[in-house]
């Protein structure tokens, strides 16, 4: 399970789940490490619970857990990147809450932050998976409370 590889015994996530049908046709048109991106742009480094993900304002960016990139939620109707969330509050546990979604969050709609913004350079020209969305915004995941507060 990508799961483990990140996980921490004091973490809370937000897992958004995509449907088995969008995980089988990735599979069968990825390379297995952008399989494993994909999968990780699913997951945010904060349990939200539904309540919680009314009340962050719509069009608010949340990182997720593959390093230096985002998503966009809306709440009107309740969408991770233009993907329905159709099955909101499908499982919750003390530091865990899933979300299913109607489709797959894809490396291509979300934003990925400059690495400079962190002090970490630039990606180097073989590890790019992707540019800074249309929106121009630059997010700091490190201030992740101050995005949804």
């Amino acid at each position: 399970m990508v799961a483990l590889a990140f996980y921490s015994a004091h973490a809370s996530y937000t897992i958004f789940a995509p449907t088995d049908a969008s995980l089988f046709a990735l599979d069968m048109i990825q390379t297995a490490s952008s399989y494993n991106e994909t999968l990780r742009l699913h997951f945010v480094p904060l349990r939200l619970s539904l309540s919680n993900l009314r009340s962050i304002s719509s069009g608010s960016i949340l990182p997720t857990h593959l390093p230096y990139s985002a998503f966009r939620l809306t709440n009107d109707p309740l969408q991770v990147t233009a993907v329905d969330v159709a099955l909101p509050g499908l499982f919750y546990s003390r530091r865990v809450a899933i979300h299913g979604l109607a489709g797959i969050v894809s490396l291509s709609s979300v934003i990925f932050e400059y690495r400079e913004r962190l002090g970490l350079g630039f990606r180097s020209e073989g590890e790019s998976i992707g540019s800074l969305g249309s929106e121009g915004r630059v997010i700091d995941t490190l201030g992740l409370f101050d995005l949804i507060q």
